[in-house]
């Protein structure tokens, strides 16, 4: 046991160092990218995708390490934390002290690779969001959630995750609105500014919000009532304290997640109410973020 441990350690300490390449490399790349230094940004992509593959192969060697851990312990390995590991071991002190030295490495900052979100997004202070070996963003868990920088962000943290719709942008003065189907919402201030800066009159952009953002109750619907619209539910699902409806809009599949004392139910035709301040507005073309 001691030396399948010692292995899981020197594992995720080589890890943790290669991932602190990464972070380096990412925070060199944004004002490359701005300066449009395309020799150096196609050095630092390179450097990227070697330390990515060296990472790919430490993070089957950590599975491999967990599995064997796993047997040991008669653990099933899918449900094997690291933080789990690290309570196991309280009757050894020694392996508990190196396993926990990893999680305060670098001022309690620990650098684990997982493609469970909630684990990362529970243990994480800072967190690399990779596609296909291509960072995709580098940032704590809130801005993550709240400020993502591209729709695969947005689409990827957060479960039920965020939901989308094509929306056709149209300014009016000071006023911007987005339109969907027999719904137009008004942006507030702040978000219409970055779609009239950016030249999005008249275009078709990808909206997004999150379901919590989404209300069906008569002071939601009364506080957001230019970003109110109708709806079939399609589907009730109870979750304690909170229900998620699910429906469609212009097409799309959407979710909301509302107060379980909500009367709605499978096959109801209700009033809903968007969020404006929470709505995430990306480019249709880039994927990028126009405005959080």
């Amino acid at each position: 046991m001691a030396s399948l441990l010692e292995n899981l350690i020197d594992v995720l300490d080589q890890e943790n160092t290669e991932y602190e390449k990464l972070v380096v490399l990412s925070d060199r790349k944004t004002p490359v990218i701005i300066q449009g230094d395309i020799d150096t940004l196609g050095s630092i992509t390179e450097q990227e995708q070697e330390i990515v593959g060296i990472i790919q192969q430490l993070e089957k060697q950590r599975t491999e390490a967990l599995a064997d851990i796993a047997n040991v312990v008669n653990r099933d390995v899918e449900n094997l934390k690291l933080i789990n590991l690290i309570q196991m071991l309280a009757k050894r002190p020694e392996q508990q002290e190196q396993l926990t030295r990893v999680h305060n490495r670098l001022k309690a900052t620990i650098i684990y690779v997982t493609h469970d979100q909630t684990e990362a997004m529970t243990l994480g202070t800072r967190i690399v969001v990779l596609k296909d070996g291509v960072i995709m963003q580098v940032d704590s868990p809130q801005k993550l959630y709240n400020e993502p920088n591209n729709l695969f962000v947005a689409g990827f943290i957060g479960s039920p995750q965020m939901n989308f719709v094509d929306a056709v942008c149209k300014v009016e003065g000071e006023k911007v609105s987005l339109s969907f189907e027999n719904t137009t919402v008004v942006l507030p201030p702040a978000k219409a500014k970055k779609l009239a800066d950016g030249g999005y009159n008249g275009k078709t952009v990808v909206m997004g919000i999150r379901p919590e953002d989404i209300g069906d109750s008569e002071i939601e619907i009364e506080a957001h009532k230019d970003a109110a619209f109708e709806t079939d539910v399609t589907g009730y699902e109870l979750l304690g304290s909170e229900v998620l409806l699910y429906f469609k809009v212009a097409g799309a599949s959407m979710t909301a997640k509302v107060d379980s004392r909500t009367t709605a139910r499978m096959g109801d035709h209700i009033k809903m109410a968007i969020d404006p301040e929470k709505i995430h507005v990306f480019d249709k073309e880039t994927e990028l973020t126009i405005t959080n």
